[in-house]
């Protein structure tokens, strides 16, 4: 099991070329996904649609890639309880105020 941080397509591959079996929290907007004719499928559009037609879990299958070497992967995002998700926003746009105000200095 891995955190965003090692949800990467490196690290994915990786795991598996050990045989593992992983979890991996992934960014959707960085995490590209491929179908089984190479092309890249966008997990942010995908995401988008499933919420306008109002699914609350997405199940998609497809492969990722590192440098020469392709993974299968399956990919599984469920939409959080509203509350949960204003929490998790919040979090995210602290973080943002405590980076840029760190840049501001530069």
């Amino acid at each position: 099991m891995g955190d965003t941080g090692y949800g990467t397509a490196q690290d994915f591959i990786y795991a598996h070329e050990q045989e593992a079996d992983v979890i991996l929290r992934i960014t959707p907007g960085s995490f590209c996904l491929y179908d089984a004719d190479g092309e890249k499928k966008s997990l942010v559009s995908l995401l988008k649609q499933a919420d306008e037609q109002g699914c609350l879990i997405m199940d998609i299958s497809g492969f990722c890639r590192y440098q020469n070497k392709t993974g299968f992967v399956r990919v599984i995002a469920e939409k959080l309880p509203e509350e949960q998700a204003r929490e998790a926003r919040k979090r995210k746009q602290n973080l943002l105020r405590k980076v840029n105000s760190f840049f501001a200095g530069f």
